[in-house]
């Protein structure tokens, strides 16, 4: 059964993988049919390409940064699925200028 802890301890593991660059822990922290829409709308499906994809990020940009923090979790034990809701921040650079972004997020956990 997912727990709040568990997803709390989930997302530290998930922002620690970013920060270090780490592609593979990031792969194993996500379902086979894992799906993502970000907030441009971009979408990308599946486990191994999403590890793919943050590889690509690291290489391209080693200064890129996300982090998301959990404000709310909402397990539903019937279903065995959980919402979480937070904020995110991160920086990039774009054309040798650092860019810092942030916005809301929501999770889906199972």
């Amino acid at each position: 059964m997912t727990t709040n802890q568990t997803i709390r301890n989930a997302r530290e593991r998930f922002n620690k993988a970013i920060e270090y660059k780490d592609a593979i822990t990031i792969r194993t922290l996500l379902a086979p049919t894992y799906h993502i829409v970000t907030g441009r709308s971009d979408q990308n499906h599946g486990a191994d390409d999403e590890a793919a994809r943050w590889a690509s990020v690291f290489q391209s940009d080693p200064t890129a940064i996300y982090a998301r923090t959990t404000r709310e979790i909402t397990i539903n034990e019937t279903w065995g699925l959980a919402e979480e809701l937070g904020n995110w921040k991160g920086s990039y650079t774009l054309n040798g200028q650092l860019v810092n972004a942030s916005g809301v997020y929501s999770a889906k956990w199972q």
